[in-house]
């Protein structure tokens, strides 16, 4: 067998196992969901913090980063385990367990572990203390606000939210291949991703907003405005996503940001899009939709 016919092999038993893991989460109930995102934030974290720290390892001169902070580790989990709780306990009733306030707190004593740790090894470093913070937000977000939107019990409609965010995902980034497959010429941004280019990028962008137009007569959950609204935003940042992990990588040195997923990478290679536009969309749902 060819080396060509077993990576594919190998990539379409990855993809066929890794959409039914998703189906099943998504379809089941809103508990399943749960456990499906809680554990695509533990596997981004993990891969996050191993990111870092080989970015850490390569730009310093110094031997304390050879080795991991692993107080701030424990303090990044933290915050993480604190912004899911507050995605919970946001979408509950507000007479119910105020979950979201002990989460807000899990969050605030974590921000505060952070920057302490750096202490605990004898040195103060902003560039990890700052990586750390913004990985809280990065990795938990995105997650939080997809189980935000499926535990929601006063509109029923918003918990379709995270489906039509992962089809705009799934739609912009394989119409985005396809186009710049067939017509791309102009590179994006070579330096951080040699394959994207603005033909296969707006390509991408439109065919997710005429999908978007032809949904909302089909699927009229909201106003037809608010699906090609969101479609567009997910398109876009969506993108920033994909470029912001893809330098993150170069910066690391790494091709994969892991190997759960042979042929297919890490968890941050096929949720990079994700964790930008699911924060870009819950603003815009808060802000435009239901003021």
């Amino acid at each position: 067998m060819s080396t060509f016919s077993r990576t594919f092999i190998t990539r379409s038993l990855t993809a066929v196992v890794f959409v039914a893991i998703m189906l099943m989460g998504f379809l089941l109930n809103r508990y399943s969901f749960l456990i499906l995102f809680i554990l695509i934030a533990a596997g981004c974290m993990v891969e996050y913090q191993q990111l870092m720290h080989l970015v850490m390892v390569r730009f310093s001169k110094s031997k304390e980063v050879e080795k991991p902070n692993p107080v701030q580790r424990i303090a990044m989990w933290l915050g993480v385990s604190g912004i899911l709780l507050m995605g919970v306990g946001g979408a509950l009733p507000a007479h119910s367990l105020r979950i979201d306030v002990i989460g807000f707190d899990v969050l605030m004593i974590s921000f505060v572990l952070i920057p302490l740790s750096e202490l605990f090894i004898g040195s103060f470093r902003w560039v990890s203390v700052l990586f750390s913070l913004i990985g809280c937000l990065y990795v938990g977000l995105a997650p939080a606000f997809m189980i935000y939107f499926r535990w929601q019990e006063v509109n029923k409609d918003v918990q379709w939210i995270p489906v039509i965010i992962i089809g705009c995902v799934w739609v912009n980034d394989t119409m985005a291949y396809l186009t710049g497959s067939l017509l791309g010429k102009h590179k994006l941004w070579p330096a951080v991703s040699p394959g994207k280019t603005w033909e296969g990028t707006l390509g991408g962008l439109l065919c997710t907003v005429a999908l978007s137009f032809a949904a909302s007569w089909m699927w009229p959950l909201f106003n037809r405005w608010h699906w090609m609204s969101i479609a567009l935003l997910v398109g876009i940042s969506g993108t920033l996503g994909d470029l912001l992990e893809s330098g993150w990588k170069r910066m690391a040195g790494v091709k994969d940001s892991g190997r759960l997923m042979p042929g297919h990478g890490g968890m941050l290679d096929r949720f990079d899009s994700l964790l930008v536009a699911t924060p870009i969309v819950w603003l815009y749902v808060h802000v435009w939709m239901f003021r």
